[in-house]
């Protein structure tokens, strides 16, 4: 299982393109024989003291991305609930030239150095997700 961010790109009527904040999301990959099972989600609060730690927990995957820290480190309660979330991955991906896909999903997942890249459209098909995860 990997964290890392996402940010959403729109482009607005009138051309002008937008970048959301980035906000927390997890990957989890799944080996099954020899197929590989993938899920990624965002990682969203619940209340305000989780959005002021996931907000604290998303500068220092900035800081992380942009080579000023080493790590970061997830506190235990987020850290199991992911373990826990990683075990559902479901969603078979197939091996591409140089990428993943996910099946019946538009978007890529690549290695890029240490981190993982995952491009693709959204829900509505209007914006493009961009998730870079980090082991």
């Amino acid at each position: 299982m990997l964290v890392g961010l996402t940010w959403i790109v729109r482009r607005g009527a009138t051309g002008k393109v937008s970048v959301s904040a980035p906000r927390l999301s997890a990957l989890a990959l799944n080996g099954q024989g020899a197929r590989v099972l993938g899920a990624v989600t965002d990682i969203s609060p619940e209340n305000a003291e989780e959005t002021k730690l996931f907000a604290r927990l998303a500068k220092d995957y900035e800081a992380l991305l942009k080579g000023r820290k080493t790590n970061v480190t997830l506190p235990e309660t987020i850290r199991s609930l992911l373990s826990v979330w990683s075990k559902s991955a479901n969603h078979p991906l197939e091996k591409g030239s140089g990428a993943w896909v996910f099946k019946g999903a538009p978007g890529e997942l690549r290695k890029v150095g240490e981190h993982w890249v995952l491009v693709g459209l959204g829900r509505a098909g209007d914006e493009i997700g961009v998730s870079v995860f980090t082991p």
